[in-house]
């Protein structure tokens, strides 16, 4: 796995078949960490994915991938008719091994299989390792669980060792269980990933979130999970007004930077010691205190008389 992958996209700019802008001058890149990507939903953050996946083309800008890339996409449509072996990419090279231990020594049986000579013992350990261990390398993608075929395709990205890994709501279709064994391999994880997510306990696993604005809110901040917002799901919306801003773009503990354009600023969060790891300015910490009756007092002034201890004191 390549410790130097990165993505980055330059004035990367896109429109719908409709003609609808999604981005317009879009500049950030995402190096070595584990980043989230949130927004509401249409705001864009899946074809973000798709774009730097190569799977969609933008009206201008650029975007490249330093290191090898896997995507796994929102949405997994498994070939039932094909084996497992054949899905992680590894069938043609089984067949090679089975052929020379068979004494069939000819040249291109080596060609094929290079210097993988363990790629089933690999293959094994990787879907064990997703909890697949019970399906071996032969059985039909059709006597499988969606869930499992989810699992499968991770399985197949893995053995490839990209330096950039993109996950797309990759717990849509999971139980707890398989979760669990998603969030290991987020845990683990040493290169470039992007992950696009509403699932708290996923996104409580990377170190830094960008928040994908919507095309009336050019720019938005991003977060870290554990000094923002209560629900991840509503960043966008709560936190609209107070976020509506253009900023210079600042790097975060995650590897990711952000520049003006569709994607917000990135503001490290301080320690508990008002340390900053990486420099640059602190969001303050929202430790502390449970709110006083001078804080519920406002609140209650905000909302309209009501009944109850603080009326008395308007």
């Amino acid at each position: 796995m390549s410790t130097d992958a990165r993505v980055s996209c330059v004035s990367l700019s896109f429109r719908r078949l409709d003609g609808g802008e999604v981005f317009s001058g879009l500049d950030f890149s995402v190096g070595p960490g584990r980043t989230g990507l949130i927004g509401l939903n249409g705001c864009g953050k899946s074809t973000l994915i798709r774009l730097i996946a190569g799977e969609l083309t933008p009206q201008t800008g650029t975007v490249s991938v330093r290191g090898g890339l896997g995507h796994l996409p929102q949405t997994v449509v498994p070939d039932t008719a094909l084996r497992v072996d054949q899905v992680l990419g590894i069938a043609e090279r089984r067949a090679a091994l089975d052929a020379v231990e068979s004494g069939d020594v000819r040249t291109e049986h080596f060609a094929v299989i290079g210097d993988d000579w363990d790629v089933e013992e690999r293959s094994l350990a990787a879907l064990d390792g997703l909890g697949l261990g019970h399906i071996g390398l032969d059985r039909a993608v059709g006597e499988i669980s969606g869930g499992e075929c989810v699992l499968l395709r991770l399985a197949a990205l893995l053995l490839r060792d990209p330096g950039v890994l993109l996950l797309d709501e990759p717990t849509n279709n999971l139980d707890a269980y398989a979760r669990r064994r998603l969030y290991d391999v987020v845990d683990a994880w040493t290169g470039t990933l992007l992950v696009v997510s509403h699932d708290r306990e996923l996104l409580e696993r990377v170190r830094g979130v960008l928040i994908v604005a919507s095309h009336d809110v050019p720019f938005l901040e991003s977060i870290g999970i554990t000094g923002g917002c209560g629900s991840t799901a509503n960043c966008g919306t709560r936190r609209r007004r107070r976020c509506g801003r253009a900023a210079e773009g600042v790097s975060y503990d995650g590897g990711a930077a952000a520049d003006p354009g569709r994607i917000g600023r990135t503001r490290p969060t301080a320690g508990a010691d008002g340390a900053v790891p990486d420099g640059g300015p602190a969001r303050p910490s929202r430790a502390g205190p449970p709110a006083g009756p001078a804080r519920r007092r406002r609140r209650w002034r905000a909302r309209g008389p009501r009944p109850g201890p603080w009326a008395s004191s308007r």
